[in-house]
């Protein structure tokens, strides 16, 4: 080490203090450091925070277009099968993160549902919050119901839009945590098991 003026490890034994050693390429490279790993997480980060999930909106999609919208905004080219139903679909838009779909009523995106943790709220609330710290954040705008098929120690956590009550998030909880949310309109976002 030059600061100790002795000898430095290295894959091949030690060196003399001052000698070359070639450390391109890798973790030995400071600027890899910089380069990839702090960017790439600042950047997934960013991904992730522009997907706030509200009554109103997921990202750049607005919860109320139709199917032709979602597909010029994100891209894609989705189509509603109406396999279980002659007007409600569920569509996972290749854009949007995964464990994320959305419901189709007619022509119509009327919900977002999210089934994994990570993607939140635009007041921070998500998949693995607590039941407690939900009623913490909404106060007296939550409304906790028993859930229908696991009541009464699971609820649902119903929270309306502030400006109009038709749009609402529902969290589904174990009684404890969030086990998984959606936000839309009703009545679609109130469907408990979806288009079925």
């Amino acid at each position: 080490h030059p600061l100790r003026r002795t000898a430095y490890p290295t894959a091949d034994g030690p060196r003399p203090s001052g000698s070359p050693l070639d450390v391109r390429g890798g973790w030995h490279d400071a600027g890899d450091l910089l380069k990839y790993l702090l960017t790439s997480a600042n950047a997934t980060a960013d991904m992730l925070l522009a997907y706030r999930l509200a009554p109103r909106a997921f990202g750049p999609v607005q919860i109320g277009w139709t199917v032709a919208q979602l597909n010029a905004a994100l891209g894609d080219s989705l189509t509603p099968t109406y396999e279980i139903s002659d007007q409600c679909d569920q569509l996972a838009p290749a854009a949007f993160p995964s464990g994320t779909s959305v419901m189709v009523l007619g022509d119509t995106l009327v919900r977002v549902d999210v089934y994994d943790p990570g993607i939140l709220t635009p007041e921070g609330t998500g998949g693995g919050d607590t039941e407690a710290h939900l009623l913490e954040v909404y106060g007296s705008r939550a409304a906790v119901t028993p859930h229908k098929y696991s009541g009464p120690e699971g609820h649902y956590v119903t929270v309306p839009d502030a400006k109009d009550p038709r749009r609402m998030t529902i969290f589904e909880t174990d009684g404890i945590s969030v086990l998984n949310y959606r936000a839309g309109i009703a009545p679609g976002v109130e469907y408990v098991e979806g288009c079925a």
